[in-house]
């Protein structure tokens, strides 16, 4: 095949502009690809998935602990009011929560603390994590004993990536005596909680065959030039078909600081390896060790 140099100047543009424009598709290509397994790992590590809720029998434990300590009172009908009030947020009924509280405000010796602990529920419920949990940090204030509070503030801290903080109210809950069913339901976050905190691996394999490793121009036209008549005879380079892996391995692992904050060591790695002409072997890493606000 005739040398590259001694081809006309617009022919040379021409071989380069093609050479440029194959070397950024493969890198787009590569980018993509990077790109997709970045995200992934993202969107699984911003939807932690949270244990099932307490059951009805469960949820209804906590009122008894927490209805002295909430009223230092022992009127029937306040009590009564407190239980149908924490029913009633348990079944995110916001209107009968309200319509409870007004009649729980006319009875004295009522607690402020559960307009607040209604308040933070309803705010938790619609996403609103950061003035919820303020809320919830208020009524705990006012009453340190409302196990109940407390438990949702804790529930609250995980939904919003807030993993040491609910670590520690989670901890904190877990040394008092608790129902063996709320007990249970605690653990199963702590344990959720030290699963995102683990390193984390995963490897994917798959079998590939490639009838053109090495790229090689498919340009069938058997002169290269013409030059006066005289046909420069082209030589497409010879293509090598191999088969092989192809593999995506990623391996992230986040430490948990305060509030929302954390440190993240994420690696990303994928590529093919080919069994005769690994010379070919395509492969692309990528580790990253910051900081990260979830």
């Amino acid at each position: 095949m005739t040398p590259l140099l001694l081809l006309p100047s617009r022919v040379r543009r021409l071989a380069a502009w093609l050479l440029s424009l194959s070397t950024a598709c493969a890198a787009s290509a590569q980018q993509d690809t990077a790109d997709r397994l970045w995200q992934g790992v993202e969107q699984q590590q911003r939807r932690p998935a949270a244990p099932a809720p307490l059951d009805e029998d469960a949820q209804r434990t906590l009122h008894d602990p927490a209805l002295a300590a909430l009223t230092q009172t022992p009127q029937a009908r306040v009590q009564q009011l407190l239980g149908a009030v924490l029913n009633a947020v348990n079944h995110r009924d916001w209107f009968g929560a309200d319509r409870l509280l007004r009649q729980y405000a006319q009875v004295p010796g009522h607690d402020p603390a559960l307009f607040d602990f209604v308040e933070a529920s309803r705010l938790a419920a619609d996403g609103q994590h950061d003035a919820a949990i303020e809320k919830y940090r208020a009524v705990l204030q006012s009453n340190p004993a409302f196990v109940r509070g407390e438990l949702d503030l804790a529930r609250v801290l995980y939904a919003d990536n807030r993993l040491r903080d609910a670590r520690e109210v989670f901890a904190r809950l877990r040394g008092r005596p608790l129902p063996p069913a709320v007990e249970r339901h605690i653990d199963e976050y702590r344990g959720a909680i030290d699963r995102r905190a683990r390193p984390q691996f995963s490897l994917t394999l798959s079998a590939v065959r490639e009838d053109n490793v090495n790229s090689a121009s498919t340009v069938v036209d058997p002169c290269a030039l013409v030059f006066y008549g005289t046909c420069l005879q082209n030589n497409p380079g010879e293509k090598k078909a191999d088969t092989g892996v192809y593999f995506e391995a990623i391996l992230n692992k986040l430490w948990p600081l305060a509030g929302n904050h954390g440190l993240l060591l994420r690696s990303i790695n994928y590529g093919n390896h080919y069994r005769r002409e690994d010379d070919y072997d395509n492969i692309v890493s990528t580790t990253y060790f910051g900081y990260q606000f979830s």
